[in-house]
């Protein structure tokens, strides 16, 4: 999987560059986010504004995250897509990471 980063007043911003985020995948995002949590990131920002499509294992990528990073940061969604966004109401998964309508302005990102 694709992922975009970038690091801006203390918040890393992934983006995934897949348009879907299902079962074939989910691991490898799951590892992303896990990863750089363990390297210390302790502020991350999910930019979904590519993603048309998520799972319940692409949820489950989320959900793994956010007790990854526990009470010691903050995971955040930014901009999903319609489809994406009802999916995370639905699962009641914006009750406990915050959905934001956009991100500042983009600074120089690195593909992973």
């Amino acid at each position: 999987m694709q992922i975009e980063t970038r690091m801006e007043d203390g918040v890393l911003y992934l983006t995934p560059l897949d348009h879907r985020i299902e079962a074939f995948l989910a691991a490898a995002f799951r590892s992303a986010l896990v990863d750089r949590i363990d390297a210390g990131a302790r502020q991350i920002t999910i930019d979904l504004h590519r993603v048309d499509y998520i799972d319940s294992a692409g949820i489950g990528a989320l959900v793994s995250a956010l007790k990854r990073i526990g009470q010691h940061g903050q995971l955040r969604i930014a901009s999903p897509r319609p489809a994406v966004r009802s999916l995370l109401e639905l699962t009641r998964l914006n009750r406990v990471i915050p959905i934001v309508d956009s991100i500042p302005s983009e600074a120089p990102a690195t593909a992973s």
